[in-house]
């Protein structure tokens, strides 16, 4: 007899909201679209486990997505009917919605490619002919979630590894339906889900053991607080947030990721129009040491700022003449995160932090110069070459493969391999992986890269996977492939697809391979990777 592979998942999926009466907090109007927040707790302990904090879960994501402008339905240790009922008003709040949003903090399994939700009341024994009527296909979730006019969401907590929960009685061991695997993949058209922990990887109800929400839950909440998080950058720090709050627990750390496709920028908690910097009060200054400035990703980093000193207290600092204010500022207009994007504003205060010699401020002015007005080749690698004598890493690493590529008419690859070991030894993951295979300094840059990834950072394990790939043996560092590939880098996942299709340094796994395959693609930034997109494309050919 087969078993069901249990999944403690929690779903985000952006619908309408509705608040009944339970409801902790209230959107009266949800201008933004409607969220079904569904947490089951009350599970028997018997044929279910109990899951502890799925309703604290939902008691505390609800003010955040209250407070950004979504209507509430709020669902409690539902039973399969009361699941029913919840579907059908979400999907008719959902038909008169921009977005849906579905939170899910429960059980739940796959077979045969579908997915389903364990209401409350779940049999831990099942006919396949009662899986529809005993659980909750997710495909009506997300055909109610598909009602609405413009973008639908799912957030998915999950402890994604094999329990043995639920059987099926009188299952074959030739059944054609295939065996019982985690929960997978959902199919989106226009939207994403985001998913709490990587295939394989438990999905934890507490971090540290003693709290009372999930470590997922916690960070979902805290940065939609955020303002202007474009999806991608909001999914970015959330990821971020939960690795670094799990990597040290036993069953850590904890690898959020996210699938779908959409096209247009989209906000959960939109960009303010207009910073407010009537307060007369003195803001805090950016507490981020240079050596974190130099080698972090900006993504990061500028989260942070916004969660500790918000969008108008950073305009006055600018405004003051903080160069590195000005730096964080203009680099938001550039890519419309925490404002709207406005490129006359990025340009003027960039140019302000540049000319006051801060390197951030001249790196990311020539990098907006390099996008934005290439005739200024002249000025761009002005501003990267002072940048990069004040020892900035970041600017060392931009300029090293320019020089390399001849991207300013000037082609110099004795210097560029000075600049990349210059911006390797003081941290920067891209140029440590460019001093190895440009520089064919293959032994001191693994050696770097190890020590990056041993010390939690997961871009050493990126960096690994890809410097070991063009070398042709990506399969002796399969385990720092796979992190990568949890960790969401789409070229780590191509990789990854490729070694389980071959079964190099690991099981071939056809499935597997078609699993990651689909991840990857799903990624824009693998366009620029032709060889690893004709990798996936023939692996989905051919399954």
């Amino acid at each position: 007899m087969k078993k069901f592979l249990l999944s403690c998942l929690v779903l985000v999926g952006l619908f309408g909201l509705v608040h009944p009466a339970e409801a902790k907090c209230v959107a009266p109007q949800g201008e933004r679209g409607v969220a079904l927040l569904i947490g089951i707790s009350a599970y028997d302990g018997l044929n279910w486990p109990a899951l502890a904090n799925a309703v604290n879960d939902i008691d505390h994501v609800c003010t955040a997505f209250a407070s950004a402008g979504f209507e509430i339905i709020d669902v409690r240790d539902a039973n399969i009917a009361e699941l029913n009922s919840a579907t059908e008003l979400f999907a008719a709040k959902a038909s008169r919605a921009d977005s849906a949003v579905v939170y899910y903090a429960g059980h739940g399994f796959e077979y045969n490619g579908r997915n389903f939700m364990v209401p409350v009341d779940a049999p831990v024994f099942a006919s396949k002919d009662e899986l529809d009527t005993e659980f909750l296909p997710l495909e009506k979730m997300l055909e109610a979630a598909s009602k609405a006019k413009k973008f639908n969401l799912f957030f998915m907590d999950a402890c994604r590894t094999p329990d043995p929960i639920v059987r099926l009685k009188n299952e074959s061991s030739d059944d054609p339906d295939g065996s019982i695997s985690p929960m997978g993949l959902l199919e989106m058209t226009q939207g994403a889900v985001f998913y709490s922990t990587a295939k394989g990887k438990p999905a934890l109800d507490a971090a540290p053991v003693d709290s009372k929400t999930s470590p997922f839950a916690k960070a979902i909440a805290s940065k939609l607080a955020i303002p202007g998080l474009e999806l991608s950058d909001y999914f970015k720090v959330v990821s971020r947030d939960v690795y670094t709050n799990t990597r040290a627990l036993d069953l850590g750390p904890q690898q959020p990721f996210h699938y779908g496709s959409w096209f247009e920028d989209f906000y959960l908690n939109l960009p303010k129009d207009q910073p407010d910097v009537s307060a007369a009060a003195s803001p805090s200054a950016i507490n981020i040491p240079m050596e974190r400035l130099a080698i972090e990703d900006e993504t990061i980093l500028v989260g942070e700022v916004l969660e500790n000193i918000g969008v108008s207290d950073l305009t006055r600092l600018a405004a003051a003449g903080d160069p590195l204010a000005q730096s964080f500022l203009g680099y938001m207009y550039h890519l419309g995160v925490g404002v709207r994007k406005d490129l006359d504003q990025a340009e003027l205060w960039l140019e302000k932090s540049a000319a006051q010699g801060h390197p951030a401020g001249q790196t990311e002015l020539a990098w907006y110069l390099q996008e934005n007005e290439p005739d200024k080749a002249s000025r761009t690698l002005e501003l990267y070459l002072l940048a990069a004598a004040q020892g900035y890493a970041k600017a060392q690493s931009h300029l090293g493969f320019a020089l390399w590529e001849g991207k300013f008419g000037i082609t110099d690859k004795k210097r560029a391999i000075q600049l990349f070991s210059a911006a390797s030894d003081r941290g920067h993951p891209y140029a440590t992986y460019a001093l190895g295979i440009y520089g064919k300094q293959i032994d001191e840059s693994m050696r770097k890269l190890r020590m990056l990834a041993d010390d939690g950072n997961v871009e050493g394990n990126n960096w690994i996977c890809e410097l070991q790939y063009q070398r042709g043996q990506a399969e002796k560092v399969a385990k720092d492939c796979s992190l990568a590939a949890r960790g969401g880098y789409a070229g780590a996942r191509a990789i990854w697809a490729q070694l389980h299709d071959q079964g190099q340094g690991i099981p071939k796994s056809p499935s597997e391979a078609r699993y990651w395959a689909r991840l990857a693609t799903s990624q824009p930034e693998l366009r620029q990777r032709p060889d690893l997109e004709r990798v996936t494309a023939n692996i989905l050919s051919r399954n």
